[in-house]
């Protein structure tokens, strides 16, 4: 049984540290962190009406949905028609997070995706049972200290 767990354990965590290190190397798209949003979020994408909400009320909307006492860093305009616009916000907790909020421009609503975040976290989540399933399994049996913290030369 215990093999069956060793290869579990070495193919399904490849599996998930090729999913993160993919999720890492794509934090440089960053670059095109509103394009692609809109892209790939249908919820942030809006029905491009022709009357404009002001922007006081774009504001109000993106304060109300964030965290208590959060203030406005900056506000950015809709780049196109159908694009939301973005306001960004700092928390006022201890480490002041920073939030951006997307809001449609015609009827001032907060528009809303929450899978990139599910998604991120399940693989987390499944990296930390690796990490403690590898732990576990890598554990030396009795009287085989000395063994576990040797190097073995010539051996592959």
């Amino acid at each position: 049984m215990r093999r069956g767990f060793v290869k579990l354990h070495r193919y399904a965590g490849l599996a998930l540290g090729l999913c993160l290190s993919l999720i890492g190397l794509t934090g440089s798209l960053l670059v095109f962190d509103h394009a692609l949003d809109e892209a790939l979020t249908p919820a942030l994408r809006t029905t491009g009406n022709s009357t404009e909400a002001n922007l006081q009320s774009i504001v109000t909307a993106a304060i109300a949905a964030a965290p208590k006492d959060s203030q406005l860093i900056r506000l950015d305009l809709a780049r196109q028609p159908g694009s939301p616009h973005v306001v960004r916000l700092r928390g006022a907790g201890p480490r002041h997070p920073l939030l951006e909020v997307s809001v449609d421009p015609g009827t001032a609503a907060v528009l809303a995706g929450d899978t990139g975040k599910i998604v991120v976290g399940v693989f987390g989540i499944g990296l930390l049972f690796f990490c403690f399933s590898g732990l576990y399994l890598s554990w030396p049996r009795r009287g085989r200290w000395r063994q576990f913290f040797s190097i073995e030369h010539r051996r592959g």
